[in-house]
């Protein structure tokens, strides 16, 4: 196997049409990544993204150092494919906002 098979490409597309010029750059070189990329296992595909959050066939990989940006994929090593289930925003609660489900 070459290359892993990417599907959802779409998601990592309108995220970068709708983000500021950085989130435009991540999301095109994680796009570039993930077309290329040949993981066999989890640990090689966390050694490549160490910062990615990994359970079992899950992963979140964050675009930017605030967290802001991020993509949720799926990926079966066994069968070399890679989803694209969402790609987008973290909600941030603004200062002084109380946290669903606590008092103010």
């Amino acid at each position: 196997m070459l290359e892993m098979k990417l599907m959802g490409i779409g998601k990592l597309s309108a995220l970068a049409k709708v983000g500021d010029g950085s989130l435009v750059g991540a999301a095109e070189v994680l796009r570039i990544e993930l077309v290329r990329g040949c993981w066999k296992s989890q640990d090689e595909f966390c050694e490549f993204y160490p910062q990615a959050v990994v359970d079992g066939p899950k992963a979140r990989i964050f675009l930017d150092d605030d967290n802001a940006g991020f993509v949720d994929l799926i990926v079966n090593f066994t069968s070399g494919m890679v989803l694209v289930k969402h790609a987008g925003f973290t909600i941030q609660t603004m200062p002084g906002e109380a946290a669903k489900g606590r008092a103010a």
